[in-house]
């Protein structure tokens, strides 16, 4: 009698037809049935993160970009996501999922998402240290993974300031575009208020430099002396 002798790697894919024949199954319906599903992994990582956004302004909307159809891990019972250290859930990123049984893989899930939320929008160009008024700014819903970290959403934190640099219509804006409005202007006569633990003091004298709300001032009272402040309120500088 003649013995063949074939490669273990033929050997195992002749075993796999084998039973895929026995069994009534197409060849490579085996090598499926034991690979974990992908579908189940994007499941996982999307119901992660969309517990991780839940506290997110806006309307978030969360999908999954897809995992390489040729990804093939073991199956597993007990498949948990994480967020990877230094991770953000913004824009395109990924969710960890790990398989808890033993001798477990991870992988990371590729994840897109996007936040929809209003944001305030020049309506008109705006030059340098032109002060912003009502009709100066609007509200627009935007992607926000799609825009710079701090762009405000209320117009009201816009309406009073003054812009730092020329903006052009349609700029979304942001705090650090803005100052605040003046309050104190140099030359006024203002109010001093002396300000300690269980006394208030007032007292006059004249501002040195124009200073928006909270922001700092110098004094010269009437004794000549120079002293510094926050201007508190109109006309009103208050020292500590």
């Amino acid at each position: 009698m003649i013995g063949y002798w074939f490669p273990p790697v033929f050997a195992r894919q002749a075993c796999l037809v084998l039973a895929a024949a026995l069994l009534g199954l197409a060849p490579g319906a085996i090598a499926q049935q034991t690979a974990h599903a992908l579908a189940d992994l994007e499941r996982v990582a999307l119901a992660h993160a969309r517990a991780q956004t839940a506290g997110m302004r806006g309307r978030v909307e969360i999908e999954a970009i897809g995992l390489d159809p040729r990804t093939r891990l073991a199956p597993c019972s007990r498949a948990v996501a994480a967020t990877a250290p230094g991770t953000r859930l913004w824009g395109r990123t990924s969710v960890l999922v790990h398989c808890k049984d033993p001798g477990g893989w991870s992988i990371h899930v590729p994840i897109t998402v996007r936040v929809h939320a209003p944001v305030v929008v020049t309506t008109r160009a705006l030059g340098r240290g032109e002060r912003i008024g009502e009709a100066d700014v609007t509200s627009r819903v935007m992607d926000l993974t799609r825009l710079p970290l701090g762009v405000l959403g209320d117009s009201g934190q816009a309406v009073g300031k003054t812009s730092v640099a020329a903006l052009p219509a349609g700029t979304t804006l942001r705090p650090d575009m803005l100052r605040g409005a003046i309050i104190v202007t140099q030359g006024q006569q203002v109010k001093i208020v002396y300000v300690g633990e269980g006394f208030e003091v007032a007292g006059e004298g004249r501002a040195l430099n124009n200073a928006a709300q909270h922001a700092p001032v110098q004094v010269k009272t009437r004794s000549g002396r120079v002293i510094k402040g926050i201007a508190s309120e109109p006309g009103v500088v208050e020292v500590r």
